[in-house]
Order: structure tokens, then sequence, then C-alpha cells
């Protein structure tokens, strides 16, 4: 094996430069390119928000509804992408388009870069009544077992984000099918929208 000492990497040999001033540089250590994946790099756009909380005891076919109302057009992209857990079988459904004779109860989206003092421009809201147009349904699935003795919990989630359509209402429903379920959301809804920096 070589005694030789190994010389330092040159200083960000390599930088891009981009719109705006940003830039990519290369590692020092490594010369490789530094990067961010797009949902590391929203967060610092100050443009992702998130929605969690935990459910219990509930009973065999009872749901729990979410509305998600985006915003009107020119307001940037909403994305949308879920998770959830339960205990037992469980079944989602979400829905485009739907209507309501009232929203429901606001739920607090929490902005992701904790620094920043910009709100979402989507609604999201828990319970909402007099549901209407249940007929595009955009995902179906069911996880977990109702099994007497071995009952298995279940994890459901969409595999890749949603780009939603502007001005439009959307159904997130969690159904239990499970003696009783108990469980947990995560929702993650970046607004792609280029603010004033």
């Amino acid at each position: 094996m070589s005694n030789a000492k190994r010389t330092s990497a040159p200083p960000c040999p390599v930088i891009i430069l981009g719109s705006g001033g940003y830039h990519a540089e290369v590692d020092r250590a490594s010369n490789a390119l530094s990067v961010l994946d797009i949902g590391h790099y929203h967060v610092h756009k100050d443009v992702t928000f998130a929605f969690s909380e935990v459910f219990t005891g509930l009973s065999s076919g009872a749901s729990i509804d979410y509305l998600l109302r985006t915003p009107v057009e020119g307001s940037g992209e909403v994305h949308f992408i879920w998770n959830i857990e339960g205990d037992g079988a469980l079944e989602v459904e979400f829905f485009e388009g739907v209507g309501a004779s009232a929203d429901g109860t606001v739920q607090t989206l929490k902005n992701r870069n904790r620094k920043s003092a910009i709100t979402p421009g989507s609604v999201l809201t828990k319970a909402p009544t007099g549901l209407t147009g249940l007929t595009t349904r955009l995902e179906h699935h069911r996880s977990g077992s109702t099994a007497a003795t071995g009952r298995a919990g279940g994890e459901l989630q969409s595999k890749h984000e949603w780009l939603l359509l502007p001005d439009t209402r959307y159904l997130l429903r969690l159904t239990s099918r499970a003696t009783t379920l108990n469980g947990s959301i995560d929702l993650h809804i970046p607004e792609y929208v280029e603010y004033t920096e």
C-alpha cells in the first residue's frame, strides 16, 4: 500500500450557475456534485406543508373524511402525497371533484420550513357533510388483516405525488375494516409557487 499522502480536492472546482444567482457546487472531499432532492429543495423554498394526526377506536365500517380544497388557477401547482397506518384492516379512497354542503372543521397545515411565515393556498378540513360527486375515484386501496388471531396492521400510501387541479375539492377517506382501528395519517402538500424572496 502506498504511503503517499492524498492531496485534497480543490475547493469547488465546478460551479453551475442558474437564474437568480442559484448555483450547485462540487463537494470538496469527494468531488461529487452536491444536490438536494426535489422534496428537500421545496422545503427550503418555503412551499411544503404538512398535516398529521393519530386516530383511535375507529369501529368497523366507520370512516374519517378529509377534504382538500385547492386554490384557484394561477396560484401555483398543488401536489399531494398521503400515508396512512393502522393496527388492523383499513381501506383508503381518494376522490376528485367532490361537492359538500359543509366543508367541515379546518385543519392546520404547517410549513415544513419553520422559519417561514408563508401560509398555504390550499385548505384542509375534516368531517365534511353532504358529500356529492363521489364518481372520480383516483385511488382505492386496502391493507391489513381482520383475522381473530394474529391480526396484522397495515400501511397504505400514495406511491407518487399527485398534481392536483386548481379550485377543486379532493376527498381522502379512511374506512376501518377491523373491529376497532387505531392509527395515524400523514399528509404532504407541496405548493410550487414562485414567491418573491
